[in-house]
């Protein structure tokens, strides 16, 4: 997670989740409608590439964003064998279950540090673009001191049949009650695809009616603090639908 450094080098946290999903098998799902952007704008990045950006859901204290071609296969690559095996079972035992309210507990995961002081690094662009795009994106100005570790999840389907696909049920990664902030706590989610499946995985914000498709390389920004410090109201509540059919 990230957290701005212009107020303390710890007072906004960012939540970094990497989402890949494997294996699975179709069954039957319905979707909404795939989400109408708002606007379309291209966006430079500091390696120079343009890239599109949908605006899917634009307010003070919520934004929502789909972001194409946003990670690469190399750099998708570079954060797998980071992890390599290092991913874990999912269960109400494992700490890092608080992190992700709201979840199937099939999946996989792993958290990586960002070597952040490996300039060329793959891992460390990847983390440079996140807080970069987030940082134009909205006011936070953000550091990455403090900040959390990126999380990667892998998401299986059981096949035909199967009553509970991996899913997660609608959850906020921060505060959405409309409080003000509370010092340390996520202020914005970067949820980028590395693999994506045929059929399910999409994700709903059902309170900001918004639905995006998963796509390889893409990503979904989102952030859930307004200019007066005070916390989104539930718009960027999300869920995953089931994954459904192979390689996601």
């Amino acid at each position: 997670m990230l957290k701005e450094s212009s107020f303390s080098s710890l007072e906004y946290i960012f939540n970094f989740v990497y989402v890949h999903c494997s294996t699975a098998y179709r069954t039957q799902e319905h979707s909404p409608n795939i989400t109408t952007p708002l606007e379309s704008i291209n966006w430079r990045g500091i390696d120079g590439k343009i890239r599109n950006v949908d605006v899917l859901f634009n307010r003070d204290y919520a934004k929502i964003h789909l972001i194409e071609n946003f990670i690469s296969e190399n750099e998708c690559q570079a954060i797998k064998d980071r992890v390599r095996n290092g991913l874990y079972a999912v269960n109400a035992t494992n700490r890092a279950e608080e992190s992700m309210p709201g979840h199937n507990p099939q999946a996989q995961q792993g958290i990586i540090a960002v070597p952040w002081n490996l300039k060329e690094n793959l891992v460390n662009k990847v983390g440079q673009r996140i807080f970069e795009y987030t940082n134009q994106a909205t006011w936070y100005n953000l550091g990455v001191e403090g900040q959390e570790d990126i999380l990667i999840m892998m998401h299986d389907a059981r096949g035909i049949g199967e009553k509970e696909p991996d899913r997660y049920i609608p959850h906020c990664d921060g505060d959405c009650s409309g409080h003000p902030q509370k010092t340390g706590n996520r202020v914005a989610t970067m949820i980028m695809y590395c693999e994506v499946p045929e059929v399910g995985g999409a994700t709903n914000f059902r309170n900001a009616n918004v639905h995006v498709k998963a796509k390889k390389g893409n990503s979904i920004f989102f952030s859930y603090m307004g200019s007066d410090k005070v916390m989104d109201k539930g718009f960027t509540e999300h869920s995953f639908s089931n994954i459904l059919s192979s390689n996601k």
